[in-house]
Formats: C-alpha cells, structure tokens, sequence
C-alpha cells in the first residue's frame, strides 16, 4: 500500500457582481478533507445555508472515524452508508432551520466532497458543484451535475438540441434543504502519485470551460499559482458569481494520513 502526502489549495471569492459570498469551503489537513457548498436561497440565507452544511458534514465525518473504531482495513460499504445517511440528515436539518424562519424560506446548497482515505478517494456530491481529476494530461469531471440541463442531456432522444440548449444551465434538481428528497452520489475510487483534483462552484464551472482549465492545470507543477490563475480566469471572463476552488495534489512517499486504523476493506 502507497503512502500518500496530500497538498491544498483554498480560496473563495464574492465574484465581481454578487455583494456577498453564499460560498462555504473547508480543508483539513489533518484527516485530508476537503468540501464546498454553494448556497442558494438570497440575502444571508444562502451562507447559512452552506456553512451549516459544510460544518455538519465535517462533524458527520468525525463521528464516523469514531464510530467505525480501530481496524486495519476500510468497510467501504459502512462508510458509503454511514455518510449517505449523514448527507440526508443534513438535508433535514437545512429543512427545519428555514421552517423556523420565513425570511429563510428557500434555502439550500450543493455540496461537494473529497475524502482522502490511505491509496483511496472517497467523494460524494449533491447538485452542480463538481469534481474534477486531472491524471495523465488528462482532464476528467467525475461528478455529473444534479440539473435540468444534464438531465435533459441524458434523455437526449426525448429532447431536440435547440431544446437541450436552451434550458438555463442553473436550474438544479437536487439540493440540499430544497428538493423533497435528497440521493447523494458517493464513489470510491485508486488514487495514484501526481494526481490533482479541483472541486469547484459553479462560479468557476459555468465562467471558465473545461478546456480552459485543463490548459491552466497543465501549465503549473504549484498548485498554488493554478488555483490563482483558475480564480484569476474565472474573474476575468465576468465574475458573474461566487467562485470557490479547492485543489488538492497526490504525492507519494512524503506522509501517511490518519484514516487507515478506522476502517475495515
């Protein structure tokens, strides 16, 4: 079994229209986290929205390590469970703050997630936030988006292409603390050395095409210069949104992380 060190990258950024920033991220380097919410919802509902998720994910996570106990391997099952069933209380628990407050009526976010567990990713989304991985020049999403559009996209024999392209690219079909029901996607996949991975709002995604920030990923052995330059794309191309970037780079060999003792494979 590879040992893994993992590098991070950071930033949120309002945009260039929006007055505030409904954008919630988190890193921990510890137990090699990382996660990002884009809240909907106006004024400060969609902040709430995203920060409270973000945090109950984090302490989901947390309670998960603890809960599964000291084994040698990982229960991926367990796992997926445990944290699928997480997500859908933290859909509940978005429900029931914007009940108790009208001016909250409304309020949800995405979420996306990456989870860095010995030579495994582990990664789950709701929504349009996305997830990328770039490996061998190569440049793959590994989420597909909670929208209308792709949804229309995959009933493409339904749909005329004027219609398909015509639908706003913003219209979700799953979100957390807004739809009835919740059903997050979770993965686990090899991680292999000089891997990056960009999680993403859509205030990059919907400014910048893939194309662009595959050049942008390409162009940088420093993952700090590339999640600048990807912010600095994202602006210069209108900055109609909040744009929130995490990246996070493989290397072999540097540093173990501290989930292989909590789970059995």
């Amino acid at each position: 079994m590879k040992n893994f060190f993992i590098d991070f990258f950071q930033v949120t950024n309002p945009g260039l229209v929006r007055d505030n920033n409904e954008d919630s991220i988190l890193v921990d380097k510890v137990n090699n986290i990382a996660i990002l919410a884009d809240g909907v919802g106006g004024h400060e509902s969609g902040e709430i929205a995203s920060s409270e998720t973000v945090n109950y994910l984090k302490k989901v996570l947390n309670e998960t390590i603890n809960a599964l106990g000291n084994t040698d391997n990982i229960n991926w099952e367990l796992l997926h469970n445990f944290l699928e069933e997480g997500i859908i209380q933290c859909h509940k628990k978005i429900q029931e703050l914007a009940s108790k407050n009208p001016e909250n009526k409304g309020m949800g976010t995405t979420l996306v997630f990456l989870i860095f567990i010995e030579d495994h990713i582990f990664y789950g989304h709701v929504g349009d936030s996305r997830l990328y991985r770039y490996k061998n020049k190569k440049l793959i999403q590994l989420t597909k988006d909670h929208s209308l559009y792709q949804q229309m996209k995959d009933e493409g024999q339904r749909y005329t292409e004027e219609e398909i392209n015509n639908v706003p690219k913003n219209i979700i079909t799953q979100a957390i603390g807004i739809t009835d029901t919740v059903k997050p996607e979770l993965v686990h996949e090899i991680l292999s050395d000089q891997e990056i991975f960009l999680l993403c709002s859509d205030g990059l995604s919907d400014m910048v095409s893939d194309a662009e920030i595959k050049k942008i990923i390409s162009s940088e052995q420093d993952i700090n210069i590339v999640g600048e330059n990807l912010l600095k794309a994202a602006l210069s191309a209108g900055g109609r949104d909040n744009v929130s970037i995490i990246l996070a780079k493989s290397e072999v060999g540097k540093k173990k992380n501290n989930w292989g003792r909590f789970f059995k494979r």
